[in-house]
């Protein structure tokens, strides 16, 4: 019952709480849940334990008055299991009883209820508690927003260290940690690297300068990026160099896509007077992850080795890797002459 010796009135707690009355009595139930109206809040009623729990799982409140003794789910049960079954969003408990002793308080606390009402319920007391609940559910309310926030700042942090901010593709420490991924499972064969190159592109930068640089950059790899499969990955490999790994693809395929790359770069008609087509153009280097390559640095230098005679033989053209017959000076020598 509600000790409704003082008339109810409105609340001046600001925030309506949406709070949920249980109790199998239903005289004490109707008259809490006017009370609680009265008070300012909002207000669902349930006629025992069970039936409450099922209200809250569908729809979390945010304080929940239950009566200690009832049939079926007693309070100090739902208040337990609304305590076990708590995801991000804080409920706040006053548990009703008779009982007015030491010990069904203490265990009511150590079932993980928040406060502690004898019956009959004083209106005043219950608003005063609902106000303390509304300030301990508003600061849970805005802790986990806070903490929501800092989650999702985390996650762009993490996906923007992995970008080149000039192109937006991903970068070295993106490449790095994919091909980790890649080398780490035994289904890593017939996948294909290849390493691209922007012809002449340091004359292209001292003739235009940096800006148009960086444009033309965007550019190329936005025109790259939309020649590849979406399952393929591109990466900003260095200054003016960029790395395709081509998921599933033998040898032939990704020499056939990377050509047809080649061709859309070209197709973008970057004025480039210092360069034989005339406009910006890359050269290409591919090979195919095969069983005898142990490592991703080996994998890499296979592509730039092909690259390297692809600059050699013309610029603007794709050059497949192939195996060696002989240690070659000039191939020794590849990382630092080809890079114009």
């Amino acid at each position: 019952m509600v000790d409704d010796r003082r008339e109810t009135r409105p609340s001046a707690t600001g925030h309506a709480l949406k709070v949920l009355v249980v109790d199998d009595d239903l005289h004490a139930r109707r008259g809490l849940e006017q009370t609680v109206m009265a008070i300012g809040h909002k207000c669902a009623t349930a006629a025992d334990g069970l039936e409450a729990w099922g209200m809250h799982a569908a729809h979390p409140a945010d304080v929940v008055v239950t009566d200690w003794m009832m049939p079926g789910l007693s309070g100090v049960d739902l208040c337990r299991r609304i305590r076990a079954e708590a995801g991000d969003s804080y409920t706040y408990v006053i548990l009703l009883s008779a009982l007015d002793d030491k010990q069904h308080f203490l265990e009511g606390m150590a079932a993980g209820a928040d406060d502690y009402i004898a019956k009959p319920v004083d209106i005043d007391e219950l608003e005063a508690r609902l106000f303390s609940a509304r300030r301990v559910v508003g600061l849970h309310k805005r802790l986990a927003a806070r903490a929501l926030a800092l989650h999702r700042d985390s996650q762009r942090n993490f996906v923007a260290a992995r970008l080149d901010p000039l192109t937006g593709i991903a970068n070295r420490r993106q490449l790095a940690e994919d091909l980790e991924s890649l080398f780490g499972t035994p289904y890593r064969l017939h996948h294909s690297a290849a390493l691209c190159d922007i012809d002449d592109f340091k004359r292209y930068n001292d003739r235009f300068e940096h800006q148009a640089g960086d444009e033309a950059l965007r550019q190329v790899a936005t025109a790259m990026r939309q020649a590849l499969r979406q399952g393929d990955w591109l990466y900003r490999y260095g200054g003016e160099e960029f790395l395709a790994v081509l998921r599933d693809q033998r040898l032939e395929a990704a020499t056939r896509t990377m050509d047809r790359l080649r061709r859309a770069v070209q197709d973008l008609g970057i004025t480039h007077p210092d360069s034989p087509a005339g406009v910006v153009t890359i050269s290409v280097g591919v090979t195919e992850l095969t069983p005898e390559v142990g490592a991703a640095e080996e994998w890499i230098h296979r592509a730039d080795t092909a690259l390297y005679r692809a600059k050699a033989g013309g610029k603007n053209r794709v050059e497949r890797w192939r195996r060696p017959s002989s240690p070659s000076p000039m191939a020794a020598k590849a990382g630092s002459a080809r890079r114009c």
